[in-house]
């Protein structure tokens, strides 16, 4: 389902943008499809520029990174819950690793 999530500025044109996002989850292969487009207006609120684009996003939970990383021959990682290098105890944190060989 398409939704707004947002209006502003462009910075680059300076006209009133829309963004508009469709997603879907397929937990079984653990992949999010994140389309969105961007509708820039002029100034009667006609669209005369549009952008689209999808992005397909792979989900890897704690435990399968703790595995690729053994498996790829790291000694020692970090996992985080952002880049403030938080603990990951949020399910809609950022997780971000740090790892050494």
């Amino acid at each position: 389902v398409r939704k707004l999530e947002r209006e502003f500025v462009h910075r680059a044109t300076n006209r009133p943008t829309r963004q508009w996002a469709a997603v879907t989850n397929d937990l079984i292969d653990q992949v999010k499809t994140v389309h969105v487009e961007l509708e820039e207006l002029d100034e009667n609120g006609r669209i005369v520029r549009e952008v689209a684009v999808t992005l397909r996003l792979a989900w890897i939970f704690k435990p399968q990174m703790e595995l690729l990383l053994r498996c790829a021959g790291f000694s020692r990682w970090a996992i985080y819950g952002g880049f403030e290098r938080r603990p990951l105890v949020n399910d809609e944190d950022e997780m971000v690793v740090e790892a050494w060989r």
